[in-house]
């Protein structure tokens, strides 16, 4: 089986070097990747797996730059004759099975995803484990098959100006008897929420959920401003602790060093110009 990773992005780039970790750990590295933006190009110190970087122009909405990016992502794939796709975002933790094990599901399903789903908000530490009556994108896969009910469920949410494909393919799914499978491993997967771009002002490609954590990190950050130091470190110690807990020291040292400003540049020059 040739197995595509697509990654939706915009001038995400921080985060996305991440991924580019996570991908290159992986025990069943991916056949191709498929970088699909709308911003500016990566520039990628290496590639771990074959990888195409596929650029567009900015679509001029968030939900139009998502789901722009989407499409161009499976239009690449089937391209390039793979046989299966897995959706991986560009700011949520991934383990090193995370592929492998998703891989497994294709031999019995066509659509594929993994429930639970846990998730952290970075600005307070909250952890959340939800069971949704939907794969969600973050981590959705389906077979070649299965192109064209992905595209059609995208191009729904291009004319509804929503960036609920997820549910869209989810139910499309079900309506159409496609043989669905999911995974019961929460540890293998976390979101990210409210990491989105911090620090850059570039995050034109942001669905309008991602935009009020950004809003909600900015509020946090005045509110430590006016804390004193014990209860601000304390505060801080509280979702890098969280962090640790969930994904593991290192890991939780490269989303809390952009988090922090810390170090923000995890390549050097992120970026090309187009």
């Amino acid at each position: 089986m040739k197995l595509a990773i697509i990654t939706p992005t915009r001038n995400r780039l921080y985060t996305l070097s991440l991924l580019h970790k996570y991908i290159a750990r992986q025990t069943r590295k991916p056949d191709l990747w498929i970088i699909a933006t709308d911003g500016e190009k990566p520039n990628l110190p290496d590639k771990p797996v074959e990888t195409i970087i596929s650029l567009a122009d900015y679509a001029g909405t968030p939900v139009k730059s998502f789901t722009g990016n989407l499409m161009r992502g499976i239009n690449v794939a089937e391209e390039n004759g793979a046989d299966a796709v897995l959706i991986m975002e560009d700011d949520d933790w991934y383990a090193s099975e995370y592929v492998e094990q998703m891989e497994e599901l294709f031999s019995t399903a066509d659509v594929i995803g993994n429930k639970p789903t846990k998730s952290i908000n970075i600005v307070n530490g909250a952890m959340k484990e939800a069971q949704h009556g939907y794969f969600v994108l973050a981590q959705l896969g389906f077979t070649r098959s299965k192109n064209d009910l992905f595209r059609a469920s995208v191009e729904q949410c291009i004319k509804d100006n929503t960036c609920g494909v997820d549910k869209k393919v989810s139910i499309s799914a079900k309506e159409n008897g496609a043989r669905c499978g999911a995974l019961q491993t929460p540890k293998i997967y976390l979101g990210m929420k409210g990491i989105y771009d911090i620090g850059s002002g570039q995050a034109q490609g942001l669905t309008e959920q991602h935009r009020r954590y950004k809003k909600y990190f900015k509020g946090y950050i005045r509110q430590l401003l006016f804390l004193n130091k014990s209860k601000k470190d304390q505060q801080e110690q509280n979702v890098y602790g969280k962090l640790c807990q969930a994904i593991g020291e290192d890991d939780a040292a490269a989303y809390w060093n952009i988090i922090s400003g810390a170090k923000q540049n995890q390549w050097g020059n992120l970026a090309e110009k187009r």
